[in-house]
């Protein structure tokens, strides 16, 4: 165990609440066993294996590193296994091509901007991958710790180097930190050692600030392999300073919120592709006294005699200019209102030293929120009328309707079995604004209202139907005179009338015989509605087959031959006499139309 983890434990935890120890050692050591590789035989304790309730309101201010405790957890298991492996390849594949690319760079195979390009390359996708796509991401109290000793750290280096940085890369570099800390092990890398002699002797200044940050580090945290935070340090600090540039005004983000500021300084800085702006996220019950306090430690590392830029989410925060100005000597322009696109505009006339009172008025006006109103698409209101035939008796449905609405309403047909095969994809219903399908069978579409042709006759069904879809268009009046014309028109003379080559009085009378037939060969009896839907297919069925249409495709009717055999013979037996007065033969495809139009409505199971 880590000398610190145990002198925290000695100064925090009260005197004689053993109970409470206890708990706390039995917690950190489950913690660190969690964590533990499956081959490693010792449990190593770090600060972030202590409970975080524990450690966030736990002082780790002024402790000794002059004792020397140890203490060692010895454990045999071979169940144990690392819940981080995946992290941990993505920890050494990162460092490993940071160590091809020093290599290259040491034997003369890469120029110097080849290598700075590739550097920020595996630093930037370091980054990415830690702050979008690592699964333990989430603030707890060890990474507040680390960020507040972190920012010191880099407060006093950065003052002392010259670079004029703060929060923004004390944010990142705390990720970073934590990272490594969490997935490091003992395992040897190869060429690493060589690695940091090669940057040592290339860059040797961003070596002593690397140097200084991972000592520092080491004092604080419990550090396995020094060479490794080296070389992922370096990249950090050497892809982030070669992106400086000298500029003539300062530039600062300030929002309420956890990250909001920190999340959208880095994603303008990076669209820059330089370090423009820093951020600050306030909680939002923070005061102006908190906001200054953070702001006072950020101007010890800029010049505070140049112009100072601060974007703000809210216009509250434009209070801060009178006490700013007390504490920073060169002007102070405050906009608030932030969004990418101004920070973007202005960060980008600041890398250009364009920076006036008349060009940030000019920003900030043409960043004004602006309203774009989309239409909706209009759409005709249609009924959709549809058949299994897909034509015949949809296509007089269409005519009835229409007919009977004088005009004010679109009536549409559409075949049935596309029509159940695309469901709402259906491009019919991209076209038009589909208010109720009327049909011979329900072709299952929940999101449209389906009203069949016993429902179109039956005012208690479909009256509420057509009063919900149309309901500037119906009246109970017009339902009931609509109603009465439909019926009529659903009276097999009707029905007869619309045939154009047979002879109506003498088909209908047939067809009314084929159904009788068909009744009593299946042993059911049916209801008028069914009786209506079936008088008129086989009327237009039998009205296509004489006049030698080509037969209409049926779905799978090789499978329905072979499964339906006793069903196809007592149609055929049915229709027999029709067939003979006609010399037709009806193919099995429209025995199969009508078995569909049976099927949901009648009890088949006796007779296969």
């Amino acid at each position: 165990m880590l000398r610190k983890v145990v002198q925290v434990l000695i100064q925090n935890v009260n005197k004689g609440n053993v109970g409470k120890l206890a708990s706390i050692v039995k917690l950190s050591c489950a913690e660190a066993l969690l964590r533990a590789g499956s081959g490693e035989k010792d449990i190593h304790i770090k600060l972030d294996s202590l409970p975080h309730d524990f450690l966030r309101t736990t002082s780790v201010q002024d402790i000794s590193t002059t004792k020397d405790y140890k203490i060692q957890i010895h454990f045999k298991s071979e169940q144990i296994k690392s819940r981080n492996t995946i992290e941990r390849d993505h920890l050494y594949q990162f460092a490993d091509k940071l160590i091809q690319n020093v290599l290259q760079y040491g034997s003369n195979k890469i120029s110097k901007q080849e290598f700075y390009n590739q550097v920020g390359n595996v630093a930037n996708g370091v980054i990415d991958y830690i702050s979008f796509e690592l699964r333990r991401i989430k603030t707890n109290a060890f990474s507040e710790y680390v960020e507040q000793t972190l920012k010191s750290i880099l407060a006093n280096l950065y003052v002392n180097i010259g670079i004029s940085q703060f929060n923004s890369s004390a944010n990142l570099l705390t990720k970073l930190i934590i990272y490594v800390n969490d997935y490091e092990d003992d395992q040897e890398i190869e060429n690493l050692d060589q690695t940091i002699l090669i940057l040592k002797q290339k860059f040797s200044d961003e070596m002593k600030l690397t140097d200084r940050v991972v000592t520092a580090i080491k004092k604080q945290f419990d550090v396995h392999n020094t060479s490794l935070y080296q070389i992922l340090v370096f990249a950090f600090i050497y892809s982030q300073n070669q992106k400086m540039v000298d500029r003539e005004t300062n530039a600062v983000i300030i929002t309420h919120g956890y990250s909001t500021a920190e999340s959208l300084a880095s994603t303008v800085n990076r669209l820059l592709g330089s370090y423009v702006y820093e951020s600050f996220d306030m909680p939002l019950d923070a005061s102006v006294d908190d906001i200054i306090r953070e702001i006072k430690a950020y101007f010890k590392t800029v010049d505070i005699e140049k112009p100072l830029v601060i974007l703000v989410d809210m216009g509250s925060l434009k209070a801060l200019d009178q006490r700013l100005k007390k504490i920073y000597s060169g002007a102070i322009a405050i906009i608030s209102g932030v969004s990418t696109e101004i920070a973007l505009d202005i960060g980008n006339k600041v890398l250009q030293n364009n920076i006036d009172e008349d060009v940030l008025k000019r920003s900030a006006r043409e960043a004004a929120p602006k309203i774009t109103t989309v239409e909706p698409v209009k759409r005709k209101n249609v009924i959709l009328t549809t058949c299994i035939t897909g034509i015949g008796a949809a296509t007089y449905l269409q005519k009835l309707i229409q007919d009977n609405t004088h005009g004010e309403i679109t009536v549409i047909s559409k075949d049935f079995y596309e029509l159940k095969k695309n469901g709402i994809k259906d491009s019919v219903f991209n076209k038009y604004r589909v208010k109720i399908i009327v049909g011979t069978d329900d072709p299952s579409i929940p999101e449209i209202p389906y009203l069949s042709v016993e429902g179109l006759i039956n005012r208690d069904v479909g009256d509420p139907v057509f009063l919900t879809a149309f309901p500037d268009v119906f009246t109970n009046a017009s339902l009931k005179s609509m109603n009465d014309s439909i019926v009529r028109a659903f009276t097999v003379d009707n029905i007869a009338n619309n045939m154009t080559a047979l002879d109506p009085a003498v088909t209908v009378s047939q067809v009314e015989g084929c159904v009788t037939k068909l009744e009593r060969s299946l042993g059911t009896k049916m209801d008028v509605y069914l009786k209506i839907s079936l008088y008129m297919h086989l009327c237009f069925m039998f009205e296509r087959v004489v006049q030698g249409e080509p037969n209409l495709d049926y779905h799978n009717v090789d499978h329905f031959r072979q499964c339906y055999g006793r069903f196809i013979e007592i149609t055929e037996d049915a229709l027999s006499d029709m067939q003979h007065y006609y010399s037709v033969k009806i193919p099995v495809s429209e025995i199969g139309f009508i078995f569909d139009i049976l099927k949901n409505r009648v009890d088949l199971s006796n007779i296969e």
